[in-house]
């Protein structure tokens, strides 16, 4: 005996706080209007290639104090995490903007500061990191600042416009210290070990703390932020890394 066909709506009950449903991607979802290569969202991308970089090239104890005194020890503990674009689109299309929670069949729910100082030993409390306003800072200034702090002086292929870094430049460069034996031991001067920390620091906080949608660049705002080695651990890199989460994806 054929049961008869309920159809059951899978949206929320009450739309009082879901104000936002009519331009939800849930709602193109459930009308069907999602498929095929649209099914899947295009989401920020972390940079890869650090990752194979130090594994191919472990990073220097002298290195690696610095990171750990800076609060990002545990990312490098964690390492990278490869994800399923399936799941985290399903996430997505739970997210929702005006609660900021996952609403889920067993109940709202979502990520908190102490999730991401508990599963990556991020400082979450501290200085709070300020979106500067670069677009008076020009590139031959950026330069500079790089050349001061890295010891890298860059070319006009490693900028696009005046603020973003192609990532593939640092990584190339980076590569190619290291096939000059330009290397970081028990003998290096202090002031070139820091350089050389800015150098991973830029790359893993821009390429994949905060990544953009492309995974290829990402601005040079950050350099103003790991001037001061010492005080780096104490800014709330996690408070910020899950604030540009929460409203940017």
């Amino acid at each position: 005996m054929d049961r008869p066909k309920v159809t059951v709506h899978p949206g929320p009950e009450n739309y009082d706080l879901l104000i936002l449903q009519h331009e939800h991607r849930s709602q193109a979802v459930w009308d069907g209007k999602l498929i095929g290569n649209n099914a899947c969202l295009t989401i920020r991308r972390a940079d890869h290639e650090f990752w194979n970089h130090v594994r191919q090239y472990p990073l220097h104890n002298r290195i690696l104090n610095y990171f750990e005194r800076c609060g990002f020890g545990g990312v490098l503990a964690v390492g990278n995490v490869q994800y399923d674009e399936g799941i985290i689109t399903a996430l997505i299309e739970r997210w929702r903007l005006e609660t900021h929670t996952f609403h889920m069949q067993t109940g709202e729910c979502t990520i908190t500061l102490q999730d991401v100082e508990v599963l990556y030993g991020i400082p979450v409390d501290g200085h709070p990191l300020v979106q500067r306003n670069v677009k008076n800072i020009t590139k031959s200034r950026w330069q500079e600042l790089m050349y001061d702090l890295t010891g890298w002086l860059l070319g006009e292929e490693a900028i696009i416009g005046n603020s973003l870094l192609v990532i593939t430049q640092l990584s190339n460069h980076l590569e190619t210290l290291i096939a000059n034996n330009d290397i970081i031991d028990e003998h290096t001067d202090e002031a070139e070990v820091q350089k050389r920390v800015r150098l991973y620091l830029l790359w893993l906080i821009g390429g994949n703390i905060f990544p953009d949608n492309t995974g290829s660049k990402f601005c040079l705002h950050f350099l103003l932020d790991i001037i001061d080695l010492d005080a780096i651990g104490g800014k709330a890199w996690g408070a910020a890394a899950l604030l540009t989460q929460v409203c940017y994806g």
